[in-house]
């Protein structure tokens, strides 16, 4: 597959936001730091970014369609 297309590509670096559980101001967080730790910027409680059960067979199922869907433009035409 592509460098430019896939799930990281795509929506690995989208940054989304939460409020912290402890201050609750607005946490900066991207797709790809699920799974991880973050800190609050503002009063730097470490907050753990669990994944869902569905996570990583739904980012697995994203990467076979945009293989799929490279696939189909790379023989349109042919």
């Amino acid at each position: 597959m592509s460098d430019d297309l896939n799930f990281n590509s795509l929506f690995g670096d989208q940054e989304l936001s939460m409020d912290c559980p402890e201050c609750g101001k607005d946490v900066p967080y991207t797709l790809n730091d699920i799974g991880k730790a973050v800190v609050c910027p503002h009063c730097k409680t470490k907050i753990n970014l669990e994944k869902d059960l569905n996570f990583d067979s739904t980012k697995n199922s994203i990467e076979k369609s945009l293989d799929d869907f490279e696939k189909t433009l790379d023989n349109f035409g042919e």
